[in-house]
């Protein structure tokens, strides 16, 4: 049962798996590869985490210690998201590297403020909900070449 007040605190917006299979991926199958998938405020992982169904099973593990990063204050979802990683067949002990407790609105991530080729595109499902996906390029991108594609999807 949901936890009205928890639910207000934290602005939690559970997003069901079907929105990343009807909405996200296919904007993203043909790049899984290219970029580092991060949700900083994954929940139960339901944005990202079923990137992993479309990557071979032999090929899981690498795939996500390079390609995969999720974020959430709250440890009993931050442990959810780990067993489903886990599900995917990904080691408890590589899913804790990559899935951690951490208040992204105090504390950015470092990684990604390291990463000066990093390209974010938000995604916002049903409130404040911000999905990054951050790409390496080998070419110097100046600020006038980037652009900005917006989508909103009805629910």
């Amino acid at each position: 049962m949901l936890d009205i007040n928890k639910h207000r605190l934290f602005g939690q917006h559970f997003i069901p798996e079907n929105i990343f299979n009807e909405y996200i991926f296919p904007e993203i199958k043909d790049k899984l590869y290219d970029y580092k998938f991060v949700d900083m405020f994954a929940g139960e992982g339901n944005l990202i985490l079923p990137i992993l169904k479309n990557i071979p099973e032999d090929k899981r593990v690498d795939y996500f210690k390079k390609h995969i990063f999720l974020f959430d204050i709250q440890p009993e979802l931050v442990d959810i998201a780990i067993k489903r990683a886990e599900s995917y067949g990904i080691p408890r002990e590589i899913a804790t590297q990559n899935i951690k407790r951490l208040d992204t609105l105090q504390y950015y991530p470092e990684f990604l403020l390291s990463d000066d080729k990093a390209l974010q595109h938000n995604f916002y499902l049903r409130g404040f909900k911000q999905l990054i996906i951050v790409r390496k390029s080998d070419n110097k991108r100046k600020i006038e070449d980037l652009k900005v594609k917006w989508n909103y999807y009805e629910r």
